[in-house]
C-alpha cells in the first residue's frame, strides 16, 4: 500500500471501506502508531459508509491531548495489503469528535480517520521525509 506525506508531515493513506450498504468508499486515514485501535474515526463517517454500529459495546478511550472519550465499535471491511479484510473499528461519541477530523481536500490535507498500530501487526511501515512517502507492506502472517 502507498501513501503520502502531506503538508504538515502526516503519513496518510487512502482506504477502500465498505460497510453494511455493500458501496465502496475512500477513507482518508493519518497513521498513528500511537493509537491501539485498528480504525478510529468519526460518526459522521461511520454512518456514511454504512458501517454497522454496536450500541452495546464500546470503550473508554485517552488521546494525546488527555481528553477522555466513550467509544462504540463499528464493523466494515476494508482493501488491505491485496485482500479484503473485516475491521472493528471505533468512533468517539461526542459531538468534539466528530469535528476532530478535516475532511480531505482535492489536495489530499486533512483526514477521516486515525489508523492505528492493531492494523499494522505484521507490517512493515516506511516513512520516507525525503520523498514525501509512505509504504505498508506485509512483514509476517496477514491477520485472520
Amino acid at each position: 500500500m502507498i501513501g503520502y506525506l502531506d503538508e504538515r508531515g502526516r503519513a496518510l493513506v487512502r482506504l477502500r471501506v465498505r460497510g453494511e450498504t455493500g458501496h465502496w468508499h475512500t477513507l482518508v486515514c493519518e497513521i498513528d502508531t500511537g493509537a491501539e485501535p485498528m480504525l478510529l474515526t468519526s460518526r459522521v463517517w461511520a454512518e456514511h459508509i454504512g458501517a454497522l454500529i454496536d450500541v452495546e459495546a464500546g470503550e473508554v478511550l485517552t488521546f494525546a491531548d488527555g481528553s477522555i472519550a466513550q467509544a462504540l465499535y463499528v464493523v466494515f471491511e476494508i482493501e488491505w495489503l491485496g485482500g479484503v479484510q473485516r475491521v472493528d473499528a471505533l468512533f468517539a461519541r461526542g459531538q468534539s469528535s466528530d469535528t476532530a477530523f478535516v475532511p480531505p481536500d482535492r489536495r489530499g490535507r486533512g483526514s477521516n480517520a486515525l489508523l492505528g498500530r492493531s492494523l499494522l501487526a505484521n507490517c512493515r511501515l516506511t516513512i520516507d521525509y525525503g520523498h514525501a512517502s509512505v509504504v505498508i507492506e506485509p512483514s509476517g502472517p496477514a491477520l485472520p
